[in-house]
């Protein structure tokens, strides 16, 4: 009977870790609000397919980068639109940029 519960806690605690709270901090936006010059843009795709399909006004800084180029630099002051190619490589990015700055983070799947 503990063993059932205990199982039960921990497919709950998993649950939530995986699907619920990565929504608290990724917001979808729709393309032509993005338009509007109020987001910073980073587009988290590699450099091959950000060169085959460039967004306008983004800074195109890949995945495995993003970690790096953030204790470097400072990524912008205004929110932040990540743009990629699935749901998964962009909640990561979302993650990564919520460890170090405290910010809305917005995404646009391409």
């Amino acid at each position: 009977m503990i063993a059932i519960e205990l199982l039960l806690a921990v497919v709950v605690i998993l649950s939530i870790r995986s699907y619920i709270l990565p929504r608290f901090y990724m917001k979808p936006i729709q393309k032509d609000k993005v338009e509007q010059g109020d987001y910073c843009l980073i587009d988290v795709r590699d450099f091959i397919s950000y060169y085959r399909t460039p967004t306008n006004e983004s800074k195109n800084i890949p995945l495995s980068y993003l970690s790096r180029t953030m204790k470097e630099e400072e990524l912008c002051d205004k929110d932040i639109v990540v743009i990629g190619d699935d749901n998964r490589s962009i909640r990561m990015a979302a993650r990564i940029i919520n460890k170090r700055i405290k910010k809305s983070v917005y995404y646009l799947t391409l």
